[in-house]
């Protein structure tokens, strides 16, 4: 389905590289901290894995960022 829609093809792989990244990341006002080591490399893995273009690279891990400050916001859970 993604490789038919453009949208789909960067929203997607966002999608639990956002995830990903809010479980590895700690994020205040004026810092960012690594809080799991082992969910940011798997973070760059999947990078690696959904890499077809820079141009979507680029856009795919701004979409994640966007998409963790958002699951950081939402979600009654915290780790």
């Amino acid at each position: 389905m993604a490789k038919n829609n453009l949208r789909l093809a960067w929203i997607l792989p966002a999608l639990p590289m956002g995830l990903l990244l809010s479980l590895s990341l700690a994020v205040g006002v004026f810092y960012i901290h690594i809080s799991y080591i082992e969910e940011f490399i798997m973070y760059a893995v999947l990078c690696g894995v959904f890499y077809k273009t820079t141009k979507q690279l680029a856009v795919i891990i701004a979409i994640s960022f966007i998409i963790s400050f958002i699951i950081k916001q939402v979600s009654p859970f915290h780790f």
